[in-house]
């Protein structure tokens, strides 16, 4: 009769040869998605990813700018010297705004979209404070460069920060206000914010310890443009000194309307007032302000000073101050310890914990239990509208 012929029947398929096809799709596919998954985590190899929370708009981009560049600058160095064992660092920049919702939710996003671990931020202290409960959960490492309020100390075991607490600076304050300046009875106008709270509470308190007597105390909201009603009833006290805790936005306007009321109390301040900003819009007002500074001199002989100052002023073209010489310290020390300990957060907290007086541009850094610097303040001066050593 022949052979049946029709539809399919010649280029029928034995089943154990089927079986055999499907197999081989299947060790195909898996291949490839080796491959891939193996060149995509070479890829991922060749970086270390560090995120930065800071005030990028807003109010507090004055100081975020600052830090911005300090980061920039230290990151670039490190990069063009070949990185971290041949990996480059990118860094991943949010904007905080300077407010604490959205610090947390800029770290949220580092942390479940960027898969970072290790984070630089923020510049104010209460953003940072709203980022603690994150990193714990996380187990994330944070390394602030300017938050300083007293209840950061001690707050988490992944914190850090190269700039010293509310609860140095503000003895510092005191004692030259009481010891070296000679002023007896002291006003306060403090900023309503974690920072200006912290100086308010260590200054007023080391004034009474030492014998000095606090007359009066007035606060401020951030954004406020007219403090006459507080310099007001300030000038009724006569005190022989005020004391300003806040930050550069509000002291230019304060200086300025307290020279219109004709006050002639001496003014004493903070970290923050090392802001050329103040004595380009304060001028005159200005003249004779004594505060306290975390110290950074970028007149100092000290080499790597030199070279920071020179690097930083020819890459952004303006002056090299305070918080970026503090931005530029927290990522050195940051990515020392990483080249040291790897990329895992705890073995990064391990090597921070170990550092005895690390050299940085801002001075020795060595970090106490709670995750603080230990370092000296500087006291220093507004004369002939330059600041200077007091």
């Amino acid at each position: 009769m022949g052979n049946k012929t029709g539809p399919g029947v010649g280029n029928k398929v034995e089943p154990r040869q089927q079986s055999t096809n499907i197999l081989n799709l299947i060790l195909i596919a898996f291949s490839v998605l080796i491959i891939f998954s193996f060149g995509c985590t070479k890829k991922q190899e060749k970086e270390i990813k560090i995120g930065i929370v800071l005030p990028l708009t807003g109010d507090g981009a004055v100081y975020g700018i600052k830090e911005k560049e300090g980061i920039e600058l230290a990151i670039h160095e490190k990069n063009s010297s070949g990185g971290i064992r041949g990996k480059q660092i990118q860094a991943v920049f949010e904007d905080s705004k300077g407010e604490p919702s959205f610090a947390v939710s800029s770290l949220q996003k580092l942390i479940n979209q960027d898969k970072v671990r290790i984070v630089i931020g923020d510049a104010f202290s209460s953003p940072t404070l709203a980022m603690i409960p994150v990193i714990d959960k996380n187990k994330i490492i944070l390394m602030s460069p300017s938050a300083s309020s007293p209840k950061l100390s001690n707050s988490s075991e992944y914190f850090f920060r190269v700039w010293p607490s509310d609860t140095a600076e503000g003895k510092v304050a005191a004692e030259a206000a009481i010891q070296r300046l000679k002023l007896g009875n002291i006003a306060i106008l403090y900023g309503n914010n974690e920072y200006g709270l912290g100086l308010k509470t260590v200054f007023a308190s080391t004034i009474n310890n030492l014998g000095g007597k606090i007359l009066i105390t007035e606060t401020y909201n951030e954004g406020d443009t007219d403090f006459r009603t507080q310099l007001s009833k300030i000038k009724e006290m006569m005190p022989d000194g005020i004391y300003l805790a806040g930050y550069a936005k509000e002291f230019s306007k304060i200086l300025i309307q307290a020279r219109e009321l004709n006050i002639k109390s001496q003014f004493i301040s903070c970290g923050t007032f090392h802001e050329p900003e103040i004595l380009r819009i304060a001028g005159k007002a200005a003249e004779g302000v004594v505060f306290i500074q975390p110290f950074f001199d970028r007149n100092s002989a000290d080499p790597n000073v030199q070279q920071f100052v020179r690097n930083y002023e020819s890459k952004f073209g303006t002056e090299a101050g305070v918080y970026a010489a503090h931005s530029y310290d927290a990522a050195k020390v940051l990515i020392m310890a990483i080249d040291s300990g790897g990329v895992t957060p705890d073995k990064i907290k391990t090597v921070l914990m170990e550092i005895k007086d690390f050299q940085g541009v801002t001075g020795k850094i060595t970090f106490s239990k709670g995750g603080d610097v230990v370092k000296p303040s500087r006291v220093m001066a507004v004369k002939n509208n330059r600041f200077v050593d007091f």
